[in-house]
């Protein structure tokens, strides 16, 4: 499948409930981490690239910060975010889609790139931890999902259960009789993950990511992500502060 046939959706909001505003709060080098994942995205990718956000006041500064940086705006339902998801790729006429999660600093280009030799027009695609679990629901924050809109119409006439509807995918990758799943596994360079946490939810998550992003940076080639976990397993009061957050924070 050509790149240019999919459209990137980035899903973000201000109204966390653990940690409001981390949208925008200062990460590194004055950024945000909305800013340097679509930093990252405009630097390494050739596709279009949307911000899918909702229609609170609280997110005017979201919609402003993504003019800012170029790339288009959809704005939807602040609950439904299934219906918000939908409406922004039939708004920007988007059949395949990359999902990417706006708190997630070190998502990694080099996985996503691999999943774009793979991606064949499947309902759901995405990587697997090493028990068979989709990588959205482990805590590693390093990976994207791919769909099209067909699917996601189908799920949105298939259940109106309120996590379905708050978590955009779960229906798909949770019933692969229904939907065209496929989970790939991770490279063999990405290993002995297990414990670490990069997504960012707390106040606890953003002080750990923020710290290694300033020594690691963005997670653009394959060497990049092993350096990073090699590091946090050898670091044993970073790695429990994580473990801790993981314990607290179930998916």
């Amino acid at each position: 499948m050509e790149c240019k046939q999919i459209t990137i959706i980035i899903q973000a909001r201000s109204g966390s409930t653990r940690l409001p505003g981390k949208m925008t709060m200062p990460f590194y080098d004055g950024k945000s981490i909305l800013e340097i994942i679509i930093g990252d995205l405009m630097d390494n990718c050739e596709f279009k690239i949307v911000l899918a956000t909702t229609d609170s006041y609280k997110d005017d500064h979201l919609v402003e910060l993504a003019h800012k940086t170029g790339i288009d705006v959809f704005r939807g339902s602040e609950d439904d975010v299934l219906e918000r998801f939908i409406n922004a790729a039939q708004f920007y006429n988007a059949e395949y889609i990359v999902r990417v999660c706006g708190d997630n600093p070190f998502l990694s280009i080099f996985l996503m790139k691999e999943l774009f030799k793979l991606y064949k027009g499947e309902d759901y695609l995405s990587f697997r931890y090493d028990n068979g679990k989709p990588t959205i629901l482990g805590h590693l924050g390093m990976f994207c999902e791919f769909t099209n809109i067909h699917a996601l119409r189908k799920a949105a006439e298939l259940t109106v259960d309120k996590l379905y509807r708050e978590h955009v995918t779960n229906f798909l990758y949770g019933n692969p009789k229904v939907f065209n799943v496929k989970l790939v596994d991770l490279p063999e360079s990405v290993h002995n993950y297990e414990g670490i946490r990069l997504t960012v939810d707390t106040k606890n998550d953003f002080v750990n990511s923020a710290k290694l992003y300033a020594q690691f940076g963005s997670m653009i080639e394959e060497a990049d992500i092993q350096k990073l976990i090699d590091y946090i397993q050898l670091n044993t009061v970073l790695l429990q502060s994580m473990q801790s957050e993981i314990k607290m924070n179930t998916k």
